[in-house]
């Protein structure tokens, strides 16, 4: 089945099945020379909305579903802004957040949730070409290098274990 008609869509997907196991879809959208992050989820048929119409966003997206079923989405925004960004829907909105912001910083992201549905992102630095890791602490983002080894980080992978540890 068609899941989004739009040309140029569907790069950097992440799929998630919700509590009714129907599929929920995070996704890239290049348009025209711009980029947007898409959702796109499955009721008795397809619906899609754009998460972030600005610059390039979209890039290396992984989604996860909390336990209402609400979607938490990381994902690296590109020209002109360069940084790690996570969207997450509250019900009623999404709300966006710059999660890092140094200069082509958050690509290859992969994001879980612990126990109090506080996220945590492991993604790559460009600039420095090391991994790093962000968590959300109730208040606001805590960020360090993972691993500080030259080239290291890219293609991330991040599960929080049954103590809320985080294992990449």
């Amino acid at each position: 089945t068609t899941v989004d008609p739009d040309v140029d869509v569907g790069l950097y997907t992440s799929i998630s099945v919700d509590s009714s196991g129907k599929p929920r879809i995070s996704y890239y959208n290049y348009l025209y020379g711009y980029s947007h992050l898409k959702y796109a989820t499955y009721e008795t048929s397809w619906s899609t909305q754009t998460i972030d119409p600005y610059g390039f966003a979209g890039y290396y997206a992984s989604m996860v579903l909390d336990s209402s079923d609400y979607p938490h989405i990381s994902y690296y925004d590109g020209y002109p802004n360069f940084n790690l960004k996570y969207a997450s829907w509250n019900g009623n909105s999404w709300d966006i957040q710059i999660v890092d912001s140094n200069e082509n910083i958050g690509q290859y992201t992969s994001l879980a949730l612990d126990s109090l549905k506080n996220p945590h992102i492991s993604y790559y630095d460009e600039k420095k070409k090391n991994l790093k890791y962000s968590k959300w602490n109730g208040s606001s983002w805590i960020t360090v290098i993972a691993d500080p080894n030259v080239d290291v980080g890219l293609y991330t992978s991040l599960k929080i274990d049954s103590s809320d540890t985080p294992q990449i």
